[in-house]
């Protein structure tokens, strides 16, 4: 599921630049928590993959 879901938001940034990555990113594990137990492994998909730039970290953190 975590390689989907980095997978959906490297296809928003490819497609509609970092804004629409980030509102992926913030759809996927901000605003609902189903995704939350796949956060920590699609971060570091997206980091690997050099997508570092789409994940939006909490403000709580």
């Amino acid at each position: 599921m975590s390689k989907w879901i980095a997978m959906r938001i490297t296809d928003a940034k490819d497609k509609g630049g970092v804004e629409a990555a980030q509102e992926k990113y913030e759809a996927y594990f901000l605003v609902s928590d189903k995704a939350q137990r796949y956060q920590t492994e699609t971060d570091a998909i997206l980091v690997q993959n050099g997508y570092e730039d789409c994940i939006v970290k909490n403000e709580d953190e």
